[in-house]
């Protein structure tokens, strides 16, 4: 029986015992979410742990991941219905968010933190550290 790249990729994201290659990607979406928040954490303290145009680029790449993971989970998912009235991929749909509200606020560090950049920086690692309810 030959099966489609989106149920292998679906098999890939979903189960991590599936194949090797799926532990993997298992074991490195957990570190990405675990750096994710304690590279928010290191942003808040008052000395800067690096220039901010840095550590800009770094969440914009953090940001990148999680959005290209949410888009292959829903391109891939057997039944979309299904996924989005599952609560846990509730964490994967809000983590997605972050890379287009960034763009929202064009990018840019801010010398005066905004409404978004509040919500970027202090709710966006407590929404993906519930991705690892997954996991």
């Amino acid at each position: 029986v030959e099966r489609r790249r989106a149920d292998v990729l679906w098999e890939l994201l979903d189960d991590p015992r599936s194949s090797p290659t799926a532990w993997f990607v298992s074991q490195f979406l957990k570190a990405m979410v675990i750096f994710s928040v304690l590279w928010s954490n290191l942003q808040m303290t008052e000395q800067e742990v690096l220039d901010p145009s840095v550590a800009l680029v770094l969440e914009i790449v953090i940001d990148s991941i999680f959005m290209v993971e949410f888009a292959c989970r829903v391109l891939s998912a057997p039944s979309k219905r299904n996924y989005f009235m599952d609560l846990l991929n509730w964490a994967d749909i809000l983590s997605a968010l972050g890379f287009p509200l960034r763009a929202a606020s064009g990018f840019v560090v801010k010398p005066e933190p905004t409404v978004l950049q509040h919500f970027l920086r202090f709710v966006m690692p407590l929404v993906r550290f519930l991705k690892l309810l997954r996991y």
